[in-house]
């Protein structure tokens, strides 16, 4: 952390607490400790003045990547609170939403976060010192630390606990997403207004189920691994579809244990899909690839795509079907939910007759473009002729093709 963030944070420390009233034997000590803490003869600052905890828990991704709180997001919280202590009274004694805060820190692992990014170490150190210790010298300086510290945490947690760590936009430019917009420091001001800080905290998180699931997910895998964690399989070949022995069988443990089995999860995906995509328009389509991975079960399959329709899924596919026994036998257990296939090579008209609703062609209409270009690519390299460009479209049909796109 720099100096000149220490300057700011410390004198807003002697603010909040010298407002508060306290014993003039305390508001002399920690005056004494500022005038040092401000003295421009010093070269370096003491220890007590780099405020190690500080430095945690403030995240910067690089030399110039803003911080969060920002110096003047503190300064301003304070000053609307009469730069008044906010965690405690005005003798020190902590506030109801203290605890709640701290509670929060210390089970901030059950949303996926680590509260060692939040000072919470330091934060829990204080409080003891606080509570154990007389009002000495020491005092307004332990108080100051401890609610600035609390403040900070509480914006950092809270930011992350609503929005996330990362923003989608920074891993992927093309994730167009609208994370909620929270004003933390108005929040947490309404918080302690209305003695309110677990209700704040309840309405952070994401309320989609989805969210709830994986924070169930997220305890049962932590479980698992504080009870020595999951199976392991034996070194050997890598494993492939068609693998058998030993190996393969610890594989299927491991695959089954909790928080659940790969088809649990898979229906419980589509599930949250379908929730996440309510009042959107958008098509859910569902897909399971057994018959594309070595694993070309028929009953698996419809066992599948029974359960996907059942979850919300609006359309199913099932990639690798190539016999009208198999297409029909799909059509009907999912009906009257439509169904999707690879083109098998049958023509439209036979899909349509098996109930058949959608067709994909997957890669084939660009293989099929890129044989063209081959083929002519060799004809020119081998003969020195031109013959295959005969069959290429002709640039007005193609023109007229791409004007009529733009107009729609």
């Amino acid at each position: 952390m720099s100096r000149s963030f220490t300057k700011i944070l410390i004198p807003m420390a002697a603010a909040a607490f010298v407002a508060c009233g306290d014993a003039d034997r305390l508001s002399s000590g920690f005056k004494a400790r500022l005038d040092a803490v401000l003295d421009t003869k010093s070269k370096e600052p003491t220890p007590d003045q780099t405020r190690d905890a500080l430095t945690r828990q403030l995240r910067v991704a690089s030399s110039d990547a803003a911080v969060f709180p920002s110096r003047d997001t503190i300064a301003g919280f304070y000053a609307k609170h009469g730069n008044k202590l906010v965690w405690s009274d005005e003798v020190g004694r902590p506030n109801a939403g203290t605890a709640v805060l701290l509670d929060a820190l210390r089970r901030a692992g059950e949303n996926g976060l680590n509260p060692a990014d939040y000072g919470a170490d330091r934060l829990f150190s204080l409080e003891k010192e606080l509570g154990d210790r007389p009002k000495d010298a020491q005092a307004p300086q332990r108080l100051a630390d401890f609610d600035l510290l609390a403040t900070t945490a509480f914006f950092r947690y809270a930011s992350d606990l609503a929005t996330g760590r990362v923003h989608p936009d920074e891993v992927q430019q093309d994730w167009h997403t609208h994370p909620p917009e929270v004003d933390i420091a108005a929040a947490l001001d309404e918080a302690l207004a209305k003695t309110d800080l677990p209700g704040l905290l309840a309405l952070l998180p994401p309320p989609h189920p989805g969210y709830a699931r994986l924070r169930e997910a997220l305890g049962a895998l932590r479980e698992i691994d504080a009870a020595g964690g999951w199976p392991l399989v034996p070194p050997g070949e890598r494993l492939g579809p068609r693998s058998t022995g030993p190996r393969v069988e610890a594989l299927r443990q491991r695959l089954a244990q909790p928080p659940g089995n790969a088809f649990d999860l898979a229906v419980e995906r589509i599930t949250a899909a379908k929730a996440a995509l309510a009042g959107t328009g958008v098509l859910l389509t569902a897909r399971t690839e057994g018959f594309l991975w070595g694993r070309p079960d028929m009953d698996e399959t419809l066992r599948r795509m029974t359960a996907f329709a059942e979850a919300g899924a609006d359309v199913l596919y099932a990639p690798g079907l190539r016999q009208e026994e198999q297409i029909a036998q799909l059509v009907r257990a999912v009906a009257p939910k439509p169904v999707n296939v690879l083109t098998p090579g049958m023509s439209v008209a036979t899909l349509a007759d098996l109930g058949v609703r959608r067709i994909s062609v997957g890669g084939s209409l660009a293989r099929t473009a890129w044989g063209g270009f081959l083929k002519a690519a060799r004809e020119i390299a081998q003969t020195g002729t031109f013959d295959a460009f005969a069959q290429g479209a002709p640039g007005g049909e193609l023109n007229k093709l791409f004007a009529e796109h733009l107009r729609r």
